[in-house]
């Protein structure tokens, strides 16, 4: 499934957006998303550990790496979250529904 995403990430000048594939599994699912400038991609997981509540993370290829929680706005219908990255800067997104 794939979703847009728009991301501020602290340390980067501009809100980035893009497209995210989410493949989803179980309770949680594994997520891509590419990096603005040609500076690689991320992999990552979610997890829902409440009902529209959850945590996740990525790994991204130019060693940068972040983790936090979401809230989904429902079914299909997308989800916001934040988090920090491994260097303490604060990284907050915004997800829509399915394309």
């Amino acid at each position: 499934m794939k979703r847009s995403i728009a991301v501020s990430w602290e340390g980067y000048a501009n809100l980035f957006s893009g497209v995210i594939e989410e493949t989803r599994s179980g309770k949680g699912g594994d997520v891509k998303i590419l990096l603005p400038s040609n500076e690689g991609g991320c992999n990552g997981r979610y997890d829902y550990t409440a009902k529209g509540q959850g945590s996740w993370s990525v790994a991204c290829t130019n060693n940068l790496a972040a983790s936090g929680t979401f809230s989904a706005f429902g079914n299909g219908k997308g989800a916001s979250g934040e988090g920090v990255d491994a260097l303490g800067r604060k990284v907050k997104y915004t997800m829509g529904g399915a394309l």
